[in-house]
């Protein structure tokens, strides 16, 4: 798989800058959220990625058990494929905001394959860090 396109979000491989592109395109319902979410980890291992670029802006809040799913079974997961460097944009709602970043503090990475998550607020800022990460 290099792209997967819903109502929810768009999922791309950018053979340009060499990492995976994430868009959320507005508030996830959880069968989504997860199955968006397997997709990623699928082109991860494809691709062999070590970058991602995620754009949450439209993305709204996570539900806990969404939160406990994704560090019980994503984190766990792509931990194992490689060391994963991460950029989020996040929304500007402070609840939402607040949610991610919240999972980030409890998603504790695998000593042997950790993963660098960063949080940005612009596009440019996100991609500019993506780029001088080896």
């Amino acid at each position: 798989m290099s792209e997967a396109t819903s109502k929810y979000a768009v999922l791309v491989y950018d053979t340009q800058n060499k990492w995976i592109y994430l868009c959320y395109l507005g508030f996830v319902p959880r069968t989504e959220h997860r199955l968006i979410n397997q997709e990623l980890l699928e082109l991860v291992t494809a691709k062999k990625a070590t970058k991602m670029l995620g754009d949450l802006t439209r993305m709204g809040a996570i539900a806990p058990d969404d939160q406990k799913w994704m560090i019980e079974f994503w984190a766990e997961q792509t931990a194992k494929v490689a060391p994963l460097s991460i950029a989020l944009i996040l929304p500007k709602q402070a609840i939402a905001s607040m949610s991610l970043k919240s999972f980030d503090k409890l998603a504790t990475p695998d000593p042997i394959s950790p993963s660098n998550t960063r949080h940005f607020s612009s596009d440019a800022e996100a991609s500019a860090w993506l780029k001088t990460v080896n």
